[in-house]
């Protein structure tokens, strides 16, 4: 890597340099404006909206799996004699309510804790993504002027004086 003074021989190079940062610090600030909508976003849908849904899902499964349990029941203390031989399609019906229900207990606990692996990930990015704003923030006005300084320094610099004779 050269060592020594930079070359510059226009000042379009700092402006291109400028207009450059102006974007990067753009596209920053929108990726983080982005992130904190979808984290928001993602933890209310997981959070709210599923959990919400499964534990409704949970109510009609234990309301199925109790007629099945019924129906069964009614099923074995009937006679044969009443026109019942069998209770083989209401213990099968049982068991099929059962395994829903289980189904759904099971997708309640993923769900759980699911948003609560989310939450701890998105509170563990939130500094980051936080101070990254913040230096945005801090930084770039500083560094926009400073480029300013620059610019407005070589331009004087190529300005030809008025005691200059040509």
């Amino acid at each position: 890597m050269p060592e020594g003074p930079a070359r510059i021989d226009s000042q379009e190079v700092i402006k291109d340099f400028r207009a450059r940062w102006v974007d990067f610090d753009g596209t920053c600030r929108n990726a983080l404006l982005a992130v904190d909508s979808d984290i928001k976003r993602t933890t209310s849908w997981l959070g709210n909206e599923q959990l919400t849904r499964l534990k409704h899902e949970i109510r009609k499964r234990e309301e199925a799996c109790t007629l099945a349990l019924n129906a069964y029941n009614r099923a074995i203390s009937t006679p044969a004699s009443l026109g019942k031989a069998s209770f083989m399609d209401e213990k099968r019906d049982l068991e099929k309510a059962k395994r829903l229900l289980e189904d759904a207990r099971r997708r309640m606990d993923a769900a759980r804790s699911w948003s609560q692996a989310l939450q701890q990930k998105a509170e563990k990015l939130a500094g980051p993504v936080r101070a990254l704003g913040i230096l945005l923030s801090q930084r770039t006005p500083l560094a926009l002027a400073r480029l300013d300084r620059m610019v407005d320094r070589l331009d004087e610099y190529f300005r030809p004086s008025s005691g200059d004779a040509s």
